[in-house]
């Protein structure tokens, strides 16, 4: 005749580790390793039932990606001038520059995540460049693009337009004089 055990319920389960901690803690006046309580139906058993690491990483993934900032990067300004910081900010902001200095244009953003940022440069109805870069920022951002001519920029209006995703988020004139 065979007996049925009945497996022993979590409240069970939980007394009888604490019952066997604290006769550790009597027995050598420290404690000797830590325990983790593991509910009974995560235990892995002589049955097979190692689907459960699927099911407990499927639920930390999820828990993870709630936490993350779910905000797309988008633009917060734009920026034009002579010289750039550090944080890719444009520094000496102005509209009017000379034939030889490097033109700087920075896209501020903010959000999280991935995207493609784009700078169309154009001077009296032609493309003098377009550049683009792929980022991956959290938070708030700056993107820098620039141009320099080492033979001089022609004297003129010149402007800029800058892009998220290929979708235009503003633009600049800028004119170079003598």
């Amino acid at each position: 005749m065979t007996a049925l055990v009945d497996e022993p319920t979590r409240h069970e389960e939980m007394r009888r580790h604490e019952d066997h901690d604290d006769h550790e803690e009597r027995s050598t006046g420290e404690r000797t390793s830590l325990r983790v309580f593991v509910p009974s139906w995560f235990a892995f058993d002589k049955r097979g039932h190692e689907n459960q690491w699927f099911y407990l990483i499927a639920v930390l993934v999820v828990l993870a990606s709630a936490c993350t900032n779910r905000d797309p990067i988008r633009a917060t300004g734009i920026q034009l001038g002579r010289s750039i910081n550090p944080d890719g900010t444009v520094g000496g902001h102005t509209t009017r520059f000379k034939p030889h200095d490097t033109i700087y244009a920075s896209v501020l953003t903010t959000g999280s995540g991935s995207a493609t940022i784009s700078a169309r440069w154009m001077y009296a109805g032609r493309l003098v460049g377009e550049p683009r870069k792929d980022v991956r920022y959290r938070g708030d951002a700056a993107t820098e693009f620039h141009i320099q001519n080492n033979g001089g920029f022609p004297v003129g209006d010149y402007f800029v337009e800058l892009f998220v995703d290929g979708v235009p988020v503003g633009s600049r004139e800028f004119r170079i004089e003598k």
